[in-house]
């Protein structure tokens, strides 16, 4: 509607759009003049109000009986300096909860809209101008109560939220600690088992090379006997037989010598296997320590959170876990045990 049309209409400060078979309203042009505080748009075919008409706030008094209006804006609170509002024959179920904002309001008429039980209630029925106007006082009380109990269910709503928030952080940072409690567990686990396997190993080789030494040795020796041996025979093949005795004395010379050197030979293979053993035991001694002390330290953690998830679910688990690896490390170290004693027999 052009803005001219609205001027013709306009009486003072009232302007009478009614009967004007309006389908929406003309916000922009209305807010062009400011001067018409009283605006009647009665009788028309509005169903719905546009949210810039809540910019409208200049107006006093507005008339929306006998349209099709289903609902009113969100921000319909902002038009603060509304007085008196006549919304008598519409399709209004409820009314937006910034309603309560209207504190101007001194006159309202809810009468011939299906509003809801609560509301209805507290609208009454509007028969008179005094009733009208407990109206408007009713329903601005009761928005006002229906806005703060609306705002103290969404602080608790709020408050539960940020309480689970808080709950939900606290779990799942002590799984964040229980989690590198265990893998530092895993991890130490991990070192040991390299580190004994690293040093059996090493013990292993220098063995090998002990054993590898006392045999070249030994053969050493045999040779230094064989030619020893050669040379007393040689010696015997220039004596004379007058020289008998004395060639007999010199081959049991050479055979006392040889035994000793044979016996020499066993001494050192005997003192390498012991030297094996000592080791071998040592460092299975040391891995069953270590592994008992982690079993304690877990066992004594279960022991003290014993409502954590952890510790109900898996803290059995791994003191069995690591027992079978114990059981399973000594049996193995027993093989090699075995294996040593074969070898160096």
């Amino acid at each position: 509607m052009p803005k001219e049309n609205l001027k013709d209409k306009l009486d003072g400060n009232e302007l009478d759009l009614g009967l004007s078979n309006l389908t929406t309203v003309p916000v922009k042009e209305l807010a062009a003049i400011p001067k018409a505080t009283v605006l009647d748009l009665s009788n028309n075919v509005i169903s719905i109000l546009p949210d810039p008409f809540c910019t409208l706030v200049h107006l006093v008094k507005i008339d929306l009986s006998k349209n099709l209006l289903t609902e009113l804006p969100d921000k319909f609170g902002n038009l603060r300096n509304l007085q008196h509002l006549d919304l008598l024959g519409n399709k209004l179920n409820v009314l937006p909860l910034s309603f309560w904002r209207l504190e101007k309001l001194r006159w309202l008429d809810l009468k011939d809209n299906p509003l809801k039980d609560e509301l209805k209630r507290n609208a009454g029925d509007c028969l008179n101008e005094n009733e009208c106007k407990k109206c408007a006082q009713r329903i601005l009380r009761y928005m006002k109560d229906l806005n703060s109990e609306l705002e103290r269910v969404k602080q608790r709503r709020l408050q539960k939220k940020k309480e689970i928030h808080e709950t939900n952080f606290l779990s799942a940072l002590q799984n964040i600690e229980l989690i590198f409690f265990l893998d530092k567990c895993a991890t130490e686990l991990l070192s040991l088992h390299a580190v004994t396997y690293l040093f059996v190993n090493i013990e292993l080789e220098a063995l090998q090379k002990e054993k590898e030494e006392s045999e070249r040795q030994q053969i050493r020796d045999e040779r230094k006997a064989e030619k020893e041996r050669k040379k007393i025979e040689s010696r015997k093949k220039y004596q004379t037989e007058k020289e008998e005795d004395e060639d007999t004395q010199s081959s049991e010379e050479g055979e006392r010598l040889d035994s000793g050197n044979r016996k020499s030979a066993i001494k050192v293979k005997t003192a390498t296997d012991g030297r094996l053993c000592t080791k071998v035991l040592l460092s299975l001694f040391m891995t069953a320590i270590f592994i008992v002390g982690m079993i304690y330290v877990i066992s004594v953690y279960c022991e003290r959170e014993k409502k954590e998830k952890f510790c109900k679910e898996y803290g059995h688990t791994i003191v069995q876990g690591t027992k079978h690896f114990i059981w399973e490390m000594e049996e193995r170290l027993q093989v090699l045990y075995r294996f040593i004693q074969k070898k160096f027999k």
